[in-house]
């Protein structure tokens, strides 16, 4: 197996523990870089341990003192490396004022003193500035209205006054708005320094740290009733005209393909969607009725302005993540870090209903246990035998399980075991294996090869199988094999998809039988010829690349039709099969 052509090369990331750096060195590290991190601080352990847990960062993470206020300290991170992320932004203003400068001082005198220990290191190719959209603002300079078009071509006012500001976003509007066009002017020269600034929208999604970042918290600001949260919101959207979103996946994705690709120089915004707060607020009152959603946010202005996303699409990025599949992550992350606790429940839907989960340690049952927790369910979840630590503590370490989980001993071989904790349950998901009979209504859900990611301790089978090509594993090569031959090509989905689904049929009392759960149907050789084309740190043997070409037909429709929506596609689901086999370890370039 070939080493990645990325061992070797030195990358720096300033403002390390925040969320899209954190994010980043996570995936600079899965893809073989090394990476020079700085933090503020490095006696503070928690943030240390946090960022070294990371898969790789025992040997190719270093970590470095840096502090914009001190902007001499990023020299020694920046040697050496050949290119440079400048993340690290306040957002708060301080009442630090060291050499005579604020905050919004400091972070232009940084963003310069970055750039110039980039041109004097005689290694650094390109610096990619993490920049913000509210730099963007197609507002017109007499303060008369909008344009009609966003673009990179718009520089916002920072003569006017926007509605719901304060000191906080006015000091981080002109300092985000001063550094890059400084950082520009000192860039892209003939010989010099290559420079590359994202604007990027307001960043939800997922996220690494313990708790949940502004940004995420803001998209569910309607839920939340916080006036805080929801002014922010708002002072976004009068600053330039409606939001523009983006997930942290497609953030990081992005400032990586503006590193590798050469062609890419200049600004750049970077968003998937231009949404407007009450769309936000109507989205979370259609689709999670659970919820109750003040009338007073569904109501907000309605402009016709454009947001031109075609400049970085142009040069061959593409977007992962549309606005629905952003709203839905952060809704799962508020509840993974309990932030949801303070919304307005409907109590009809989750509160005190309690669901069994069979065969709750196996791969698609933990992390179908791990989401009903998230939704405020109570789960039941059985186990074959109590006294496994391994098993039982990471079940006990899902969010909300401490007080909502509950665990019983329960073994197909003894079938009255089940008696006990399937009662007071409205629901049950018997994950494992099929009862001849019950006295109610049945779904299956004829599920296809699972794959993405685990909450489990170790990558489990099927993602074996799934990278099997690049393992050149041949037990789980045949397996793959034997699906194609037996079903034609191979069905395929993610296991949030597949729990999702799970709930899904759970929640909607008009589903019933037998239901088909897949959201691709592809030949091996297909599989291969991705992992050839996107992973050419990998051998893939050219027997893998050939295979039959079947003209079958997969109707998944019966589930998309009563609403379902699957979230992952190929591509998503093969690429985060990789990300977690790298993260166990059980995959190595």
């Amino acid at each position: 197996m070939e080493k990645s052509s990325n061992y070797g090369c030195k990358v720096c990331v300033t403002g390390g523990s925040g969320n899209i750096a954190s994010w980043l060195i996570n995936k600079l590290l899965s893809k073989g870089y090394t990476v020079h991190a700085t933090l503020r601080n490095l006696d503070d352990e928690e943030k240390v341990k946090f960022l070294k847990s990371f898969p790789g960062a025992k040997t190719r993470l270093v970590l470095f003192k840096a502090d914009i206020y001190t902007p001499d300290d990023f020299e020694i991170p920046i040697q050496g490396c050949h290119y440079v992320f400048h993340i690290a932004t306040p957002l708060l203003q301080t009442n630090v004022v060291f050499q005579n400068k604020n905050s919004s001082e400091a972070t232009i005198s940084a963003a310069k003193s970055v750039a110039m220990f980039c041109e004097r290191s005689g290694t650094v190719k390109r610096l990619i500035y993490t920049a913000s959209v509210v730099a963007a603002s197609p507002l017109k300079d007499n303060g008369s209205g909008f344009n009609d078009l966003m673009d990179e071509t718009c520089w916002t006012p920072l003569n006017l006054s926007i509605p719901y500001s304060n000191d906080d976003f006015s000091a981080y509007l002109y300092s985000k708005t001063i550094s890059e066009k400084e950082l520009l002017s000192m860039g892209n020269k003939d010989g010099g320094l290559e420079v590359v600034t994202l604007a990027c929208g307001l960043v939800g999604g997922d996220t690494l740290l313990p708790m949940v970042p502004f940004s995420v918290a803001m998209f569910y600001s309607h839920l939340k009733n916080n006036p805080i949260l929801y002014n922010s919101l708002r002072y976004l959207e009068e600053l330039l005209g409606k939001v523009p979103i983006i997930h942290i996946e497609d953030v990081c994705e992005a400032l990586i393909f503006s590193m590798e690709n050469p062609s890419v120089r200049g600004r750049y915004l970077c968003a998937s969607a231009y949404v407007s707060s009450a769309e936000i607020a109507s989205y979370y009152q259609q689709n999670h009725p659970q919820f109750h959603v003040n009338k007073e946010y569904l109501e907000g202005p309605k402009r016709n302005i454009e947001f031109d996303f075609s400049k970085l699409i142009g040069k061959g990025f593409i977007y992962k993540y549309t606005a629905n599949m952003i709203l839905e992550d952060c809704i799962t992350t508020g509840r993974k870090m309990v932030q949801m606790e303070g919304v307005v429940v409907n109590k009809e839907k989750s509160d005190e209903c309690r669901v069994c989960v069979t065969g709750g340690s196996g791969y698609i049952a933990s992390w179908l246990v791990k989401k009903l927790l998230e939704r405020g369910y109570t789960v039941h979840a059985t186990l074959r035998n109590l006294d496994d630590e391994s098993k039982v503590s990471v079940l006990k370490g899902f969010p909300g399980a401490e007080r909502r989980l509950f665990l019983f001993k329960a073994d197909i071989y003894k079938p009255d075991e089940f008696d006990s904790a399937i009662q007071g349950c409205a629901f049950v998901f018997h994950v494992a294996t099929l009862f001849l009979q019950l006295n109610a209504t049945v779904v299956t859900l004829a599920c296809g090869l699972v794959g993405g990611e685990s909450v489990q301790r170790s990558a489990g089978d099927t993602l074996k199988v799934i990278v099997s090509q690049l393992t050149n594993n041949q037990d789980y090569n045949k397996s793959l094999k034997y699906l194609e031959e037996l079903i034609g090509k191979i069905p395929i989905v993610h296991i949030d998809d597949v729990c999702e689904a799970h709930i899904f049929c759970m929640e909607n009392p008009s589903i019933h039988g037998r239901v088909l759960c897949a959201s691709d149907f592809v030949s091996s050789s297909e599989i291969a010829s991705y992992f050839a084309q996107n992973y050419p740190e990998f051998d893939v043997k050219q027997e893998y690349l050939e295979g039959p070409s079947r003209k079958i037909k997969w109707a998944s429709h019966k589930l998309t039709d009563l609403g379902f929506a699957y979230k992952y596609d190929l591509k998503m689901i093969l690429d985060d099969t990789v990300s977690c086999a790298k993260r166990f370890g059980y995959l190595q370039s």
